[in-house]
């Protein structure tokens, strides 16, 4: 036994006092927490999808206002998210991303899941989940050298059951899984990938699931903090997820819901 430990100490000696490599080391001596969220005067680029919707467009604001150069791509652009032959030629203009936000999302009315039907089910699992897949793929080669950061936009109904409405979660809930299985596929290249779940917000989707004012009422007794988010309220979690501040982060799954998560209701 004693013999045994002495090897055992000698060996965790050597590993816990090993000089670090410089693939396993960041040196950020001299530099200030808030640097963090500061990009070098040469910019780095970014590709939102969903760029036009209201929460797409506060996260194009605060990246350009964070010093990001951004591509967003948006239906209202012609430029389909499922429509990968186009999404292939924008991102081949680049020849470094590092940073992709998959924000595009859809979803309908509240149906019944017996009468829910096949083409709904096809374009909501399509968008929400298959495009940001595909485009994930696309950027890959474009930040396996330098690293990157890949967040997707999911929802607290990742975490809820939506009632009338199961393609939505099932896309949403399938999201967060694939966050996790990029990132534990992609960290040896240092590229990061979390995702932000997101509760009641002021816009145009939470219009059509959120149409009766009883029923918003009801969802509004849920949140801690008793009010909508506005879209501006996301800018800043997304400004944190494509900067070093968080570059010790993968695989992580954010919520801004006020509170909603921890409700349990």
């Amino acid at each position: 036994i004693k013999n045994q430990f002495k090897k055992w100490k000698v060996k965790y000696h050597k590993i816990w006092n090993r000089k670090p490599t410089a693939d396993l080391y960041i040196d950020d001596k001299g530099i200030k927490d808030t640097d963090f969220f500061k990009i070098e005067e040469s910019m780095k680029q970014a590709i939102v999808t969903g760029s036009e919707g209201g929460i797409g467009k506060a996260i194009v604001k605060a990246l350009k206002e964070a010093n990001f150069k951004v591509e967003g791509i948006d239906i209202k652009k012609k430029q389909d998210v499922c429509d990968y032959n186009i999404l292939k030629d924008i991102i081949n203009r680049y020849n470094r991303i590092d940073c992709l936000v998959n924000c595009a999302g859809v979803t309908f009315k509240d149906e019944t899941s017996e009468s829910y039907s096949r083409e709904k089910w096809d374009k909501i699992i399509e968008i929400n989940l298959t495009a940001p897949f595909v485009l994930s793929q696309l950027v890959f080669p474009k930040m396996k050298k330098n690293g990157g950061s890949i967040i997707n936009i999911t929802s607290i109904w990742a975490e809820r059951v939506l009632e009338n409405n199961p393609g939505y979660g099932a896309s949403k809930g399938g999201l967060k899984i694939l966050t996790k299985c990029l990132a534990k596929d992609w960290a040896k290249f240092n590229i990061r990938v979390n995702s932000i779940g997101l509760g009641i917000f002021k816009t145009d989707m939470t219009s059509r699931t959120c149409s009766s004012k009883k029923r918003l009422k009801r969802r509004l007794q849920t949140i801690p903090l008793n009010r909508i988010g506005k879209p501006k309220e996301v800018g800043g979690t997304v400004v944190f997820l494509a900067t070093d501040a968080s570059s010790y982060m993968t695989g992580a799954d954010l919520y801004i819901d006020g509170g909603w998560i921890i409700n349990g209701d």
